[in-house]
């Protein structure tokens, strides 16, 4: 049974569904409830009621009583609503089945540590988009089945040691768009199911190397729109699976030889937007797999003979808005782009260009030693 499409409902009482004591389905989405009114048992007439759906209303609280009668619950939406805090004991009745939880886009500013102990059948658990400031110790203890925990778009500072125990099934963790400046090193040491990592648009300003350490399942990890300085070396020592890493917008102005060296899965990297004026090399040695390499608006002068030597399978190279010197790179384009024979995305932009060097024969011929090109683009900028 659906009662939603806005029907204005300001108060809860459900004893008119006693005729439906076999319901499985309530849908009292988007409407405008603000209480269950007196009635605290208000789900007792419907006993095996699976999913409920209350999200987009008013509701300012939630007791215990109210869902003590939903024992066999597996799906609850309480999104979109002006829950400030969670009971203790909130969900104890719904311990066996409940498998999916929503609780994002609320007034939440903290959680207690025992809200969410012994839902050991919870999948996915959504907090994202409230208030948050900061996560109790063991948090989420006793979550044996959680696979997918979203916390983004909050306000989190700091994420401890002891928040994420015992979530070895955990694949996404999203921490994205937070206030996080520092991680323990052991933050994550007990998600060792790992597969997406986000964790951008924060204000982190270091790593530990042993941060990632127990993540060797990890294949996406998003640290791009933070104030990284450095990646240490040894960072991805364990992440031999790692298909896709974002660093872009950081401050990152060098690239050593040892950064990637461990991180031969590698088929994306993001770059772009840093302060980056060198890269070694050697930096990409290890990168045989990569596919999509965006080193885009940084402060690159020149272009190392053999940097790109390693990337025989790369489909796209982004290097625009980089003050990249002309005479340089074109009298040594050959060299530099030598194995790049699977390319068919090149953007690139060079500085101190006077206007009758744009027809020069080595730009001509950038297509012709790339046969697969689909799209080429060359600027060039005045002194």
């Amino acid at each position: 049974i659906r009662i939603n499409q806005q029907s204005y409902f300001e108060a809860l009482c459900l004893n008119s569904l006693a005729q439906f004591r076999n319901l499985k389905v309530l849908g009292l989405n988007d409407n405008f409830i603000e209480s269950f009114g007196s009635d605290e048992s208000i789900f007792r007439c419907i006993p095996g009621l699976e999913s409920l759906r209350l999200d987009s209303n008013c509701l300012s609280s939630v007791k215990t009583t109210h869902l003590e009668d939903t024992s066999r619950l597996r799906e609850l939406f309480l999104s979109r609503n002006k829950l400030s805090s969670l009971d203790r004991d909130l969900f104890r009745a719904q311990s066996t089945f409940l498998k999916h939880l929503y609780l994002s886009d609320n007034q939440l500013t903290r959680l207690n540590e025992c809200t969410f102990h012994n839902l050991r059948c919870l999948f996915s658990l959504d907090l994202s988009h409230n208030k948050l400031s900061m996560l109790p110790y063991f948090a989420f203890k006793d979550l044996q089945s959680l696979t997918n925990l979203f916390l983004e778009s909050n306000e989190l500072t700091e994420i401890n040691e002891l928040v994420f125990v015992d979530l070895k099934k955990l694949k996404t963790l999203c921490l994205n768009h937070n206030r996080i400046a520092w991680l323990h090193r052991d933050a994550f040491k007990s998600c060792t199911s790992l597969v997406d990592h986000y964790l951008h648009a924060n204000r982190i300003e270091r790593i530990n190397s042993k941060l990632f350490a127990q993540q060797k399942n990890l294949r996406r990890l998003y640290l791009n729109e933070n104030r990284l300085s450095k990646i240490p070396n040894g960072a991805l020592r364990e992440l031999r699976g790692l298909r896709f890493l974002g660093l872009s917008s950081n401050r990152l102005v060098d690239i050593n030889q040892h950064v990637f060296k461990d991180a031969a899965s590698l088929e994306e990297l993001w770059l772009s937007d840093n302060a980056i004026q060198r890269v070694d090399e050697w930096a990409f040695k290890s990168l045989f797999l990569l596919e999509r390499l965006i080193l885009s608006r940084n402060r690159l002068r020149e272009l190392a003979f053999d940097l790109f030597k390693p990337l025989a399978q790369l489909k796209e190279l982004w290097l625009h808005d980089n003050p990249l010197d002309y005479g340089s790179v074109s009298a040594n384009y050959k060299q530099i782009f030598r194995n790049l024979s699977e390319l068919y995305i090149l953007s690139i932009s060079f500085v101190h260009v006077n206007e009758s060097i744009k027809s020069d024969e080595q730009i001509k011929s950038i297509r012709e030693n790339h046969k697969k090109l689909r799209f080429f683009s060359i600027d060039f900028y005045s002194k």
